[in-house]
């Protein structure tokens, strides 16, 4: 069976789709200022420095720079997890290094300037608001305490799950309607309707109500893949979801292309989805749909 997707053309990491999400410039900055209170403009330059993770063996968080200050956010959605500090440490020491230091004269009189870190861990699980620490300190982890650590690194908790009332959601339309849309699976499974048959679901009727419909529409196939994986799989290592697919090469021919459209529109046949909603996700016309209904074995 071919492996391969649009969204995940050519890439050799795992990935989740809160950030890929926020691979749009004006998404990661609309949702950065909800979590920051800041007020960057859309125009604002952004760079993302999507490195691999070598604690997790993955790419899966949202990272990126935008003017002076640099973000991480984590997504965690299993039973929370209170070492994200100790795993984020290396992690973000390793992006300042290749992404600030590598050209910089460390031995220097010249003080090297780096963005100002912000890291937060967007919770998504299903712990009750009011039991949910507002921070994690690394300097909790230590075994003899210290009211004056010489190593610290802060963890803001952003409670993100759907009917929470977090201001953070009011404020950035792209974490409510993800928020939405997870809510709309986990709903689905609980009431026994299978988990492929809920993804499903949450895809049409997010693509219906346009929430997030552009890139929710544009990333169908993969995301059906992806999100089946994360259903299955329980990781507490990683602490939230991850990409079940490890990437392929990139096809460069359009037979293989036409193979992988082929390859979604089945699979959404196969779970009951219209045919102007197929149509739509893998570019073609109803009537190519059609016919490959009457082709279906």
């Amino acid at each position: 069976m071919n492996q391969n997707h649009p969204i995940n053309s050519g890439r050799k990491y795992k990935d989740t789709v809160i950030r890929m999400l926020c691979q749009n410039p004006q998404r990661a900055i609309e949702v950065c200022n909800a979590v920051e209170g800041t007020n960057y403009p859309l125009t604002a330059h952004v760079e993302h420095h999507n490195i691999e993770d070598k604690l997790l063996g993955r790419y899966g968080d949202i990272i990126c720079t935008i003017e002076k200050r640099l973000f991480l956010l984590s997504e965690h959605m299993s039973t929370l997890n209170f070492n994200m500090p100790l795993r984020i440490l290396q992690y973000i020491t390793d992006v300042i290094e290749l992404a600030f230091l590598i050209k910089a004269n460390l031995h220097s009189s010249i003080e090297v300037k780096i963005p100002t870190p912000k890291i937060f861990m967007l919770y998504n699980g299903r712990k009750k608001k009011e039991s949910l620490p507002k921070i994690m300190r690394l300097s909790d982890a230590f075994i003899l305490p210290d009211n004056q650590p010489a190593l610290e690194l802060i963890v803001k908790i952003i409670d993100i799950s759907y009917g929470s009332g977090s201001e953070v959601l009011a404020k950035s339309p792209t974490l409510d309607g993800y928020a939405y849309f997870i809510h709309l699976i986990e709903s689905g499974i609980k009431a026994g309707i299978g988990r492929d048959k809920a993804i499903a679901t949450a895809l049409e009727k997010c693509i219906k109500e346009d929430i997030l419909a552009d890139f929710l529409s544009e990333n169908y196939g993969g995301l059906i893949d992806m999100l089946g994986y994360e259903y299955t799989v329980e990781d507490e290592l990683r602490g939230r979801w991850m990409d079940g697919r490890e990437e392929g090469r990139e096809k460069g021919r359009e037979e293989g292309r036409e193979e992988e459209k082929i390859e979604t529109a089945l699979k959404m046949l196969e779970i009951g989805m219209s045919l102007d909603i197929i149509a739509k996700c893998v570019g073609r016309s109803v009537r190519w749909v059609e016919k490959l209904l009457i082709k279906k074995p």
